[in-house]
């Protein structure tokens, strides 16, 4: 029995599998850095038979990639928690399944400048510092006359870099985990004396009592 369009009974069978059945794109697998300073940068893994990319921020559409696998979220202004999925779409405009949702923290405010680190002054030993610790920082840097010496994660420090006497001041920057860099604080002058005193001469008298 001759058929539509002249095709066999067999060729229009498959035909209509192809192109009814179709399969589902793959769920990409997506990452983001968090906390960001900076815009959200998504990147997922590739997914076969996709075209393009549609990018979801809070449940509403962000974008759309049509070449490559990364997004970065220009549109977000505000400090705050956002949450991301992103579903492949094919040549013929099927949307696959959303990915797992993936949260950024935006965080653009600076930590609070620290306080003026304390340190026995004058010290014979290298000067040790300490201060209290700031909410929210992850690490700090320490200035001795206003150049950076060390990053530490602790509110501690023990400067044994400063080996000739002499006055030293020295202050802390915060750093909170994303990346976001306080004012220096406060100033502290420490004295550094390795120097032992003369040794006492005796007086004229206490010589001749020694006679």
């Amino acid at each position: 029995m001759p058929s539509t369009l002249g095709l066999r009974p067999s060729e229009l069978v498959r035909a209509r599998v192809v192109y009814a059945v179709g399969q589902a794109l793959q769920v990409p697998a997506l990452a983001a850095r968090t906390p960001e300073r900076e815009a959200p940068s998504l990147a997922w893994l590739p997914v076969e038979d996709a075209s393009a990319y549609q990018v979801y921020r809070d449940g509403a559409w962000a974008g759309t990639v049509s070449d490559g696998t990364r997004f970065v979220d220009l549109d977000v202004a505000a400090d705050g928690s956002y949450s991301y999925t992103v579903s492949a779409v094919d040549e013929a405009g099927n949307e696959g399944l959303g990915s797992d949702p993936v949260t950024v923290v935006v965080d653009r405010t600076a930590p609070a400048a620290p306080a003026a680190p304390s340190a026995e002054s004058p010290t014979a030993s290298s000067p040790e510092l300490t201060w209290p610790a700031v909410t929210g920082a992850v690490l700090y840097r320490v200035l001795r006359d206003g150049t950076v010496i060390a990053e530490v994660a602790t509110a501690s420090y023990t400067d044994e870099l400063a080996a000739a006497d002499g006055v030293y001041r020295y202050a802390v920057v915060a750093i909170d985990e994303a990346g976001n860099v306080s004012e220096p604080g406060a100033e502290a002058a420490v004295v550094l004396d390795t120097l032992a005193p003369a040794a006492p001469v005796p007086a004229a008298e206490d010589a001749m009592t020694a006679e």
